[in-house]
């Protein structure tokens, strides 16, 4: 993957994990924030995914219309960002946007449009100093005794515990990398899953009875995300050359695994346009696979299904509109319900 994501990180926001192939410091660096997340972890984001959607949803009950994306799923994860991760950012309007361009960029920039680089590059500018004057004010904020019970206060309690060698760089770095990847991943994939359910009445039929069932309905929001799931293909370069399928792959060459057509292939999906509630979750590939597969996928296996969840128990659920876009990513997707 090096050579894919290393070059746009390392532009940005310097080595993350996510532009790293094996080696001793994509061990290290990994490995610290896995020993972050805690044994109760599951109950925390429950509580915090659920406390901010309902607030957002109460919002607009006296409306009757929601507008799924900007009015409950983007606010949700940036609440979420603040809360679960500890990085609230100057503003909600300023985190929203630094996040959208340096996902953009990072990932989303195939053909290296300088427009698009340039964006990105003026918020990582802007975020680069506000994430290390954050970590400095709560690593003495821990040090005069103040207890915090989210992902970036525990990284640098752990740094002070020695239980890794990170210093202020190497945090920046590390959570500049799991916030831009938190936020606009999540209210994408919410965006489209509601998007089919309310295209496949029979699905949305289930799912609303599915709703007080979490391990039901997150199967089910899977499943039909396979529809229009948000990563069609993983971009990969060859390093060593392979033969797959028969196919012999050249040293060098840059592949694209087409994940979305592998989630209907019938010798690994029985009933592939059915939509089940019983299909291993481990077997999605909505979140990659292998080694690089999506650091946050055990807090969107809670943060998803919570935030469809809301707009589920409303009455009538139905749309004003068709989803509609900002360059790739969901943008305004008004629904309306009966009050």
């Amino acid at each position: 993957i090096a050579e894919i994501n290393a070059p746009n990180m390392q532009r940005l926001n310097g080595p993350f994990f996510l532009g790293m192939d094996r080696s001793e410091q994509y061990s290290r660096e990994q490995g610290a924030l896995r020993r972050v997340i805690q044994p109760n972890e599951a109950e925390l984001i429950r509580r915090i995914v659920r406390k901010h959607c309902d607030e957002l949803v109460q919002a607009a009950l006296p409306v009757g219309r929601i507008d799924m994306v900007s009015q409950l799923a983007r606010p949700a994860a940036r609440r979420f960002i603040s809360d679960y991760l500890g990085v609230p950012g100057p503003d909600e309007v300023t985190m929203m946007r630094w996040m959208r361009s340096l996902f953009h960029d990072l990932f989303l920039n195939l053909s290296n449009n300088r427009a698009i680089q340039q964006t990105a590059e003026q918020s990582f500018r802007e975020m680069g100093p506000y994430l290390l004057n954050l970590i400095a004010e709560r690593r003495q904020r821990l040090q005069n005794g103040e207890v915090f019970e989210d992902f970036l206060s525990r990284l640098i309690k752990m740094g002070l515990d020695g239980q890794h060698d990170l210093d202020d760089d190497g945090m920046r770095r590390n959570i500049s990398g799991l916030i831009v990847g938190a936020l606009d991943t999540t209210s994408m994939a919410s965006s489209l899953i509601v998007e089919q359910l309310l295209a496949q009445p029979e699905v949305l039929a289930r799912a609303k009875q599915a709703v007080d069932d979490e391990d039901k309905l997150l199967h089910l929001c899977f499943d039909v995300f396979r529809f229009n799931t948000m990563a069609a293909a993983m971009r990969r370069h060859c390093k060593h050359g392979a033969v797959i399928g028969g196919v012999k792959i050249s040293q060098g060459t840059e592949v694209f695994a087409f994940t979305a057509s592998a989630m209907f292939d019938e010798s690994a999906w029985p009933e592939p346009f059915s939509v089940r509630d019983d299909r291993p979750l481990d077997k999605y590939l909505h979140f990659g696979d292998g080694m690089h597969r999506c650091f946050g996928e055990y807090v969107n296996r809670i943060q998803i299904p919570l935030i469809v969840g809301s707009l589920l128990r409303l009455n009538n659920l139905r749309k004003c509109g068709c989803l509609l876009y900002d360059g790739p990513f969901p943008d305004q997707f008004v629904l309306a319900f009966d009050r």
